[in-house]
């Protein structure tokens, strides 16, 4: 007998060790003078004295005051290590079987397991959807319901994509395995492993959700990772969340992130000094419909120069973060696909192009701006003459492509006309030294509408300074 556990023990794949203090409690008792002890079997990581740690699913922090195994006390309890941990922070009593001791800020509890379930083949009768067990994990147990995502029964003998959604919390991770039994009367159904401990609620039979979770039963933590960023679709994660989906240190998560990033599998990004990841294929199809939606609006507005950012994400990805939305345009602008022209952004090789009719108006408007000199028309006036129909898009396209100036306050000025008053300005301040509102206004022969508006243009472009009531060549200060 002997020889044979022996050689069954040969066949035992090591456990691995992903780094982070886990502790399912199977007993805690009250000590005099040391306080409450909690024991049980380190499944990950290690834990050592004076460590903080957390009880879940209560959430209490506590510290290890210190530790014993198999009677002798010492100062670290290793993987596989059956221990007795004092801890301070916590009375006897608000311990229960089955609470979790774990290091803090990895995990935390959930209403809903995603599972690979196995029937027992000698089950009297097949798993039913819906049907309400007790569920073990570890020596914790919870009531709960299996929800089946791939059919409406599970067979004996037969495995299945499952959901258990627990009417207590639990806390579980990865790769954890469980035991269902019959809620009344009560034996055992079957059992399986946990492949994600914080999921969303699944619709039942949907062929992406089934195809997601049959990603996540790799048992390489890379591809596990792939999965879990492929399923959030249009939402980045941050590092310190997915390292607690996966139970794994931050740092082994960036080891995995840099590995697919090589790959071309995945997108980093910074946010709130944090770095936040999403699969590449999605940041791909956002960015794809982004260009999408640039070339739908361009095709809607030719004459138009761009839509402001807010805009294009309110067409495209209403409810996705700020932050991805603002690095996909980001990398489309750096990758020379989108072009930003202000707080406007548009296709890179978009061109505003006006039919027959609309460069008449354009050259008739362009006419009338520069007849009317340092007093152009407004845009009443030019409506007026010319109709409402496209004249905003038409004098847009022009102002976009330098044909006309728009001013603060709206006035239009053709640039010929603005360089012409330019050098009879310079020519004045160069001779008088300053020159006030209405030495300009009789200089360049307009009236007060126009002389002010036209005063602080030239103040934004640096070619005049105001003091006082005069101004002065920038270049003399």
């Amino acid at each position: 007998l002997r020889d044979l556990l022996d050689m069954e023990i040969q066949k035992v794949e090591s456990k691995q060790d992903r780094g982070v203090f886990r502790l399912p409690i199977d007993r805690a008792f009250s000590v005099r003078g040391f306080g409450t002890v909690v024991t049980g079997t380190v499944i990950s990581g290690s834990v050592s004295t004076k460590d903080e740690a957390v009880l879940l699913p209560a959430g209490t922090p506590v510290r290890v005051r210190g530790i014993q195994t198999h009677g002798e006390d010492v100062d670290t309890a290793h993987l596989g290590a059956r221990a007795a941990v004092n801890v301070t922070g916590v009375e006897v009593e608000e311990v229960k079987r089955g609470d979790l001791l774990c290091e803090s800020g990895y995990f935390d509890t959930t209403y809903m397991l995603d599972v690979r379930l196995q029937a027992l083949a000698d089950a009297s009768a097949p798993i039913k959807n819906r049907s309400r067990v007790h569920l073990h994990l570890g020596p914790r147990e919870v009531l709960a319901r299996v929800v089946l995502l791939e059919s409406d029964e599970l067979a004996p003998g037969e495995s299945a994509l499952a959901q258990l959604r627990l009417e207590t919390p639990g806390v579980a991770a990865k790769g954890d395995r469980f035991v269902i039994r019959r809620y009344s009367p009560v034996v055992t159904l079957g059992g399986g492993v946990v492949l994600d401990a914080s999921p969303s609620k699944h619709v039942r039979l949907k062929e992406d959700i089934i195809d997601s979770l049959r990603r996540l039963e790799h048992n390489d933590p890379k591809e596990v990772l792939d999965a879990k960023l492929r399923s959030a679709g249009w939402s980045s994660r941050a590092t310190s969340d997915v390292a607690t989906d996966l139970a794994v240190s931050e740092t082994e998560l960036k080891e995995l992130v840099t590995n697919l990033a090589e790959a071309d599998r995945v997108r980093t990004f910074i946010s709130g000094g944090r770095e936040r990841h999403v699969h590449a294929e999605n940041f791909g199809s956002l960015e794809a419909e982004a260009i999408d939606s640039l070339g739908r609006y361009h095709e809607e507005k030719p004459l138009s120069s761009g839509l402001r950012r807010r805009e294009l994400q309110d067409r495209i990805i209403r409810h996705t973060e700020d932050a991805l939305y603002e690095a996909v345009v980001d990398a489309l602008i750096e990758e020379g696909r989108v072009a930003a022209d202000g707080p406007l952004l548009r296709l890179a090789d978009h061109q505003i192009e006006l039919d027959n009719e609309q460069a008449a108006i354009r050259d008739s408007i362009i006419e009338d701006l520069v007849s009317g000199g340092a007093a152009p028309p407004d845009l009443s006036e030019l409506s007026t003459k010319h109709g409402n129909g496209s004249l905003l898009a038409i004098v847009e396209a022009m102002r976009t492509v330098g044909d006309v100036v728009r001013l603060d306050d709206g006035l239009l000025f053709a640039p010929r006309v603005l360089e012409d008053i330019e050098t009879k300005m310079i020519g004045f301040l160069q001779d008088k030294g300053e020159m006030g509102v209405a030495d300009f206004r009789d200089l360049v022969n307009t009236t007060r509408k126009y002389a002010v508006p036209l005063l602080n243009y030239f103040d934004g472009r640096g070619v005049t300074e105001r003091q006082g009531d005069v101004r002065i060549l920038r270049e003399t200060l």
